[in-house]
């Protein structure tokens, strides 16, 4: 640019001599105060970037960190059974019921997905394609029974063992379907010896995990499966209808491909306990299998095949046939507040009830059950006969610790020699967010 132009632009010194005189005056309290300012600002600039950049990031900063510490140089992914993800969303940060879905499709999805198998099991079962391609029939025949989900074999592949801990994030073991796939690894151990030390230490046994690849993220599904018997050894014994002792074996695979959709974090066997309270009403001992038995999430291998998703799974698998939404963020759509409701039997509402409530599991995989039950919270209901209660938690830990939070309560309700009692779990509040669309869970006690 031009000196003189700079020169006609810029005021002179003089000028600006009298004009930062007016706006910065040289008295130190101004510039102690400018200091103070810029500190404040920053501050609050800092608590700004952790908020929404750090603690909005954990879900998956946590989950690899999580993963790492457990099993070292494993790919990223979300482990079950053995599920090692802390990756919860914030509480203020939780979103309203009902969470926002794709919309059920008037069509049936189909995903086309990837089956490999290792190379010495594709020599030993030469009609594995054949197998395979009944079982996914079969899968789907109990995907049809209330949801828009299927599967179509796109290819078949065989890999080298050594190549087991790497594939989950090898390009060439997935088909994208536009906005990923899933890949069923099928792994058949030879004999009843501990596993290669490569499948081993991969912690890939009977879990699905999940990859980013090319910024698409990519289900996986590692079956390890007996020689003896098999998913893969006789087509017949897995068609639907008739004598089929494999279902169970199948079952496996649903349980894994509903991990996939988006289901059962935490993981539906774990709420498994019985009354440790030892005060009266003594409740019956509980477990998510006897309430829905040909759920595979809740069993794999019980009912002798006769499956079907519960009511929330199929709608979630409805409302997540592409799998956009992981079973993480699924499992923090529940209810935000939970209220006890004590009733008489005609319906009237009990006011000064005492309520207790107890802590019946932890939500972690190797949690123990309590002998006695820790008691949480004693309450008094208002007189409309209710009580807001602490709720339950989604923040899943494979271990136990002080802090790990509680899946499942049991409350018990008391006044003039009446009692009443229930239990609530974390699915509980989930179905009042997702199906009803409540951001308020009821649970109504009736005293006799």
């Amino acid at each position: 640019m031009n000196e003189n132009l700079i020169s006609e632009l810029s005021p002179a010194k003089e000028d600006v001599q009298k004009i930062s005189s007016k706006i910065h005056p040289t008295n130190s309290n101004f510039w102690k105060f400018l200091l103070i300012c810029g500190l404040v600002v920053g501050s609050i600039m800092l608590i700004v970037l952790y908020k929404y950049v750090i603690i909005n990031n954990s879900r998956s900063v946590g989950l690899n960190n999580l993963k790492n510490n457990i099993f070292p140089e494993i790919p990223f992914a979300y482990i079950t059974p053995s599920i090692t993800s802390q990756n919860q969303l914030p509480s203020e940060s939780r979103e309203k019921c009902p969470p926002v879905f794709d919309p059920v499709p008037t069509e049936p999805v189909i995903e086309r997905i990837v089956i490999a198998i290792d190379e010495e099991s594709a020599v030993k079962f030469p009609n594995w394609k054949n197998n395979v391609l009944y079982l996914t029939d079969y899968i789907n025949s109990v995907l049809a029974k209330n949801t828009q989900k299927r599967y179509q074999i796109e290819k078949y592949m065989t890999y080298s063992i050594s190549e087991y801990g790497t594939l989950g994030s090898n390009k060439d073991f997935h088909f994208n379907n536009g906005y990923g796939g899933t890949t069923i690894f099928f792994y058949v151990r030879k004999d009843d010896g501990p596993l290669p030390d490569i499948v081993n230490d991969s912690g890939f046994v009977n879990v699905a995990s999940y990859n980013h690849i090319d910024k698409l993220p990519y289900q996986n599904v590692w079956l390890v499966e007996n020689q003896n018997i098999n998913m893969l050894m006789d087509a017949t014994l897995i068609e639907a209808g008739g004598i089929n002792p494999n279902r169970a074996l199948a079952g496996r695979l649903l349980h894994e491909l509903g991990h996939t959709n988006g289901l059962a974090f935490s993981e539906w066997y774990s709420y498994n306990f019985e009354d440790k309270t030892h005060e009266p009403p003594e409740l019956p001992p509980y477990s998510y299998y006897s309430l829905e038995p040909q759920d595979p999430m809740s069993s794999s291998n019980q009912n002798g095949g006769d499956y079907k998703f519960s009511d929330l799974n199929a709608w979630i698998i409805n409302h997540n046939t592409r799998h956009t939404i992981d079973y993480v963020e699924i499992a923090n759509f529940f209810a935000p507040k939970t209220i006890v409701k004590i009733v008489m039997p005609d319906g009237s509402p009990v006011r000064d009830a005492a309520i207790k409530i107890y802590g019946a599991k932890k939500n972690c995989f190797y949690c123990k059950n309590n002998d006695p039950m820790p008691l949480l919270q004693t309450l008094l209901t208002n007189m409309n006969g209710e009580a807001e209660i602490e709720n339950v938690s989604p923040n899943f830990e494979l271990s136990e610790t002080s802090n790990t939070p509680w899946m499942a309560k049991i409350i018990k309700a008391y006044k003039n020699e009446k009692t009443g009692s229930a239990v609530f779990t974390l699915v509980d509040s989930q179905k009042t967010c997702m199906i009803i669309g409540s951001n308020v869970h009821y649970i109504n006690i009736t005293m006799y």
